[in-house]
């Protein structure tokens, strides 16, 4: 069954609550515990090392042990989610269309998934617990999945069952790479990462990057890698980013964008900032090599225009000017025209 970015994405944390619930399971009565009684001080001892009785023959309370250990038994476990009622739109949720559901609970956050698992079983239940057992199977725990979840999901529970057996296993190191397949240089980039490993054991699967949700799902669900190389642009490392942090797998970003390794302590950044690279660039222009006069060329995007204005600050901070801006249209490939208009030579002094 072919399932869409909804239901996929409803599954990274569910196995928490089915976790807690298997930690807070009826407590053992130790053999230990029932051979100290509660109310059984040091006076009883005295009164059992009398003469007239016997520590030996001294009989145990059956019934106050029994009365005793019944009610630390029937004790009700400390699960907060199971007390807590759901707030009016979990409720409507739960209540509504499944595939809004799915969407919703995978937007969720820790917190809300164990409330949801603590409720009555139905379909909500069933999807937060799925979701919060991939987020835990992820770290390596293996969590109590459902019984049964609603039919779009099906799939998703089978081959969670599957990874849930590998758990303590040994399998190959396998790293994902989440790379824009849908531009001519996606493949030079596989290519410069394979090439950089050259005869390492290391196993490199590869998703596009055109939906970044949907290739960081394939690549952790289905691939089962254990760390995701992102890059180069910017909008898609941020959402690639936000669903490695949401399965808690390391992502490495070679995007320029300022600021995303903040997203949470999954998240690694190694690609220079734009930022830094102009500041760089200026200070070793200007003061290394004496430069005061620049001209710039640059693309005629947001960023663009916004790299323009940082250069243009870190020149004028130290004396310099700016004294050509020349835009290009997105896409372009062929400067020479451009090139010579600004610098006043004509197309043959430049090749």
């Amino acid at each position: 069954m072919k399932m869409n970015n909804r239901t996929v994405g409803f599954v990274c944390g569910l196995a928490f609550s089915a976790y807690v619930v298997a930690c807070t399971s009826v407590p053992t009565v130790s053999s230990s515990s029932s051979a100290v009684m509660p109310g059984y001080n040091q006076a009883d001892r005295s009164v059992d090392q009398q003469p007239k009785t016997p520590a030996k023959e001294e009989q145990p309370n059956t019934s106050s042990t029994t009365s005793s250990s019944t009610e630390s038994m029937e004790e009700p476990t400390n699960n907060p989610s199971d007390l807590q009622p759901l707030a009016p739109r979990w409720v409507e949720l739960f209540a509504g269309d499944t595939d809004t559901l799915i969407e919703a609970i995978d937007q969720a956050d820790q917190a809300t998934l164990e409330q949801l698992v603590g409720q009555p079983p139905g379909p909500g239940q069933q999807i937060a617990q799925l979701r919060l057992a991939m987020m835990l199977l992820h770290r390596g725990v293996k969590a109590e999945l459902p019984d049964s979840v609603p039919a779009p999901l099906k799939a998703v529970l089978e081959r969670t069952r599957k990874l849930q057996t590998q758990i303590g296993q040994s399998r190959p190191r396998r790293v994902g790479l989440l790379l824009p397949q849908d531009r001519p240089w996606g493949e030079v980039l596989e290519k410069a990462f394979r090439f950089g490993l050259g005869s390492s054991t290391v196993e490199i699967v590869v998703a596009s990057s055109q939906n970044p949700e949907a290739g960081m799902r394939e690549l952790i669900l289905e691939q089962g890698v254990s760390l995701v190389v992102c890059g180069p642009f910017l909008k898609r490392a941020h959402r690639a980013a936000v669903v490695a942090q949401r399965f808690r797998v390391p992502l490495i970003s070679l995007a320029r964008e300022p600021g995303l390794s903040e997203l949470g302590d999954s998240v690694f950044q190694v690609g220079l900032t734009n930022e830094a690279q102009i500041d760089r660039l200026v200070a070793g222009a200007m003061e290394l090599r004496g430069y005061t006069r620049f001209a710039v060329l640059f693309p005629r995007t947001a960023s663009g225009w916004k790299a323009l204005k940082r250069f243009t600050d870190q020149v004028e901070a130290r004396g310099g000017q700016v004294s050509i801006k020349q835009p290009y249209p997105r896409g372009e490939t062929t400067f020479t025209p451009l090139i010579s208009s600004m610098v006043g030579r004509d197309a043959a002094a430049l090749n």
